[in-house]
């Protein structure tokens, strides 16, 4: 019989780690991160990164794997979570891979293989797809919240932090707030932190846009309101299984 995996998508700031961490502690679960960011050392503010306590708690996998600026692949990523997804159900724990970048969730679940240009029509077996389903205004307001958030914790010093580092990343750098806040620093590393947080608002209401189109590309995906939605759902999904006992 096929071990199970539940998966968690959905937008930029809808939700997904804390039903994450949720699922994980009534289930016996381990977390594994889907998100092209968060793999990243140095990057935690900006990318809301789970919480050192949150990680104390929960083991979370596939964060803080390589440098800021370092080159990853997808084929990378699918390697690791798939070999993540192995270990955690050895020692029979619930694997739950949760994360907003499409193509890293996509390419485990449809099993692509690179060389060919192939994948698989229907998602692994065992496998259960939760994306959660928010209102568009309800999302706008949490974006907002988020990045005002994000610049009360520090964000912009830690901006500052990694130029001091590593220095300017190279064009390919793709994590678009640190990219924002770069081009709104002057010379002496002055922000403008109001032109921060309209362009960051902006930005991050034109990914969750594209988020959502990807995902709503996938009929396999059940559709969540609430966290007690997911848990019903995931303990029914359980029941087919005898390698987890809830």
């Amino acid at each position: 019989m096929a071990t199970p995996l539940v998966a968690i998508v959905g937008q930029t700031a809808s939700g997904k780690s804390d039903l994450a961490m949720r699922l994980a502690q009534k289930f016996d679960g381990e977390i594994i991160c889907a998100d092209s960011q968060t793999i990243r050392r140095g990057l935690n503010i900006g990318t809301a990164k789970p919480l050192a306590a949150d990680r104390k708690l929960i083991p979370h996998h596939l964060l803080d794997i390589i440098g800021p600026y370092a080159r990853f692949t997808v084929a990378e990523f699918q390697r690791l979570a798939n070999k993540a997804i192995e270990d955690i159900s050895e020692r029979a724990k619930l694997p739950i891979l949760v994360g907003g970048t499409g193509l890293y969730i996509d390419s485990v679940l449809f099993a692509y293989n690179f060389e060919n240009k192939t994948a698989d029509k229907n998602p692994r077996a065992g496998t259960l797809i939760l994306g959660i389903d928010i209102d568009k205004e309800v999302l706008a307001g949490r974006i907002a919240n988020r990045i005002d958030s994000i610049l009360e914790q520090g964000f912009i010093d830690e901006v500052r932090g990694v130029i001091k580092k590593y220095g300017y990343p190279p064009t390919s750098f793709d994590a678009i707030g640190y990219k924002i806040v770069m081009s709104c620093m002057d010379s002496n590393g002055e922000v403008d932190q109001e032109a921060v947080r309209s362009s960051m608002n902006t930005a991050d209401r034109q990914y969750a846009k594209r988020q959502k189109t990807w995902f709503k590309r996938n009929n396999d995906i059940v559709w969540v309101q609430s966290s007690e939605q997911a848990q019903n759902i995931v303990s029914n999904f359980l029941r087919k299984f005898d390698t987890i006992d809830k």
